[in-house]
């Protein structure tokens, strides 16, 4: 009997459920919901973005309001990554060379925080002394990271050329990979190019006022730092060069870092809202949260690094827009021009795909021989040896998480972020009043209550007897409505 009654009341729900599934319970068409929030947010940028068009083009009236709008741009910029830390000692080791022809590696590792140890190559001349230009190059999002055949390809041809070559691993990449399952104490994410962990890791970072933005620039500037100690190196000649998401990083870095007097930029620079409008945002490295209300795009950090000269490296088949590239080239033309010095901001394409490709890499090269050496000789990059990542390994393990016994990693940075910050929370909702706290609270979330007063549509009724349904949807302007 006990049975019985269980199957009627399977039977019993099976044909409810069936009943209940001719009903059509959405309250929105299904063809274009999911696009709704992208298109409000792209409509807010289009509104922050014509603002910032405005703003450009009164710039460009004379040297002096473009001047003013470069120092601006370099405020906000700054005032967006944020506090930064105190610098600590390097505590910098060269681990062992590796001896080459016309050329040694030099395998590193520095600390740009206390216990937070950044692996690195320097690749320097040795057919002809010194003192050299030096190049600091950033990273794309590879898993070999500095020891990847395109990044050794083109260390060494700057190296051949009469460069020092500074490389460093970025978070997530190489032999710094960061998160730890907690439960078996492994690493996550090894052997992966590092875009998923840094958009993780920077959620937790921007929850504490940062971003992995941040902590990759203080790592490259760090850099820096360990690059002019060399006595290989001209520190009157640094140059930067990156790709992808290396070509993020060296972006925020020149325009960061006054002692870069020469960049070139790879497979990223464009403009955000061709971006978010085709591929949508990158990962969490790529990106800094308040760039469109500060009206900061790509333009803008070569707008802050100008004059100096800059060169923007594109292919024609790349999944960031080309059209977008040659634009924000024109654009940039104007300011140079405007600024006296047209012939220093460069452009070169290639028919090719995504990253640093030989022809991109010898024009790179050329451009940093041009600045540095007054040198306009055509560059041909000729067949390199090529090492494998276990021979190229700084760490004894191949990551820094083993190979320190104290090491630290950015969600231990985080906390301690968010401890220090739990020292003053408390006092800071005892001392002031409720609406003067919720007012900061309105400011860190951006809150704009001038709003429309939202509209209640009431739709469709489904009955079912006992009890109905009515569809509900709260509109506001141009929000993507509520659905109930």
């Amino acid at each position: 009997m006990r049975r019985l009654m269980l199957l009627f009341i399977l039977f019993l729900t099976v044909y409810i459920n069936l009943a209940y599934a001719q009903e059509v319970l959405d309250v929105l068409p299904v063809e274009g919901r999911n696009e709704l929030f992208h298109t409000f947010l792209m409509e807010e940028l289009d509104v922050l973005m014509d603002k910032r068009q405005l703003e450009v083009e009164e710039s460009l009236t004379s040297i002096e309001k473009l001047k003013a709008r470069q120092a601006q741009l370099k405020k906000d910029y700054l005032s967006l990554v944020g506090t930064l830390p105190v610098k600590t000692p390097l505590n910098a080791v060269v681990v062992g060379t590796i001896v080459q022809d016309g050329y040694n590696i030099d395998k590193v590792y520095y600390e740009s925080r206390p216990d937070f140890h950044i692996t690195a190559h320097l690749y320097y001349p040795t057919n002809e002394p010194g003192p050299f230009p030096g190049i600091i190059v950033t990273c794309g999002h590879y898993p070999e990271a500095k020891s990847v055949n395109l990044y050794q390809d083109l260390c060494i041809l700057l190296a051949q050329n009469g460069f020092v070559v500074f490389i460093v691993d970025p978070i997530c990449e190489g032999e710094r990979n960061q998160i730890i399952n907690p439960v078996t104490g492994n690493l996550y994410y090894t052997n992966e190019s590092g875009t998923k962990a840094h958009s993780r890791l920077d959620v937790g970072a921007v929850i504490v006022g940062t971003s992995v933005m941040a902590y990759e620039l203080w790592d490259n500037h760090r850099g820096v730092d360990y690059l002019i100690t060399r006595p290989e190196v001209d520190t009157s000649r640094i140059g930067c060069t990156g790709s992808s998401g290396g070509g993020a990083q060296a972006t925020y870095l020149v325009a960061m870092d006054d002692r870069i007097k020469v960049a070139a930029v790879n497979s990223y620079i464009m403009n955000e809202q061709t971006l978010f409008s085709s591929i949508g945002p990158q990962t969490g490295s790529q990106n800094l949260s308040y760039e469109g209300v500060y009206g900061l795009d790509h333009p803008d950090y070569i707008t802050i690094f100008a004059p100096k000269p800059f060169l923007i490296l594109a292919a024609t088949q790349d999944f960031f827009d080309i059209g977008a590239t040659r634009q924000t080239y024109a654009d940039e033309q104007k300011v140079y021009e405007k600024l006296g010095f047209a012939e220093r901001i460069g452009f070169f394409e290639y028919d090719d795909t995504h990253g640093y490709s030989k022809p991109k890499r010898e024009a790179a090269t050329k451009w940093f021989r041009t600045w540095f050496y007054d040198d306009t000789t055509t560059i041909t990059e000729p067949e390199h040896t090529l090492l494998s990542v276990d021979t190229l390994n700084v760490t004894e393990t191949g990551q820094v998480q083993t190979s320190f016994p104290e090491e630290k990693n950015v969600t231990d940075l985080n906390v301690e972020l968010a401890e220090h910050y739990e020292e003053n929370r408390e006092k800071f909702w005892t001392d002031n009043t409720k609406d003067s706290c919720l007012d900061v609270v309105k400011n860190l979330i951006r809150l704009d209550e001038n709003y429309d007063t939202p509209v209640f549509q009431s739709g469709e009724i489904i009955d079912r007897g006992s009890y109905s349904i009515e569809k509900i949807k709260i509109s506001d302007g141009n929000h993507t409505p509520v659905t109930g």
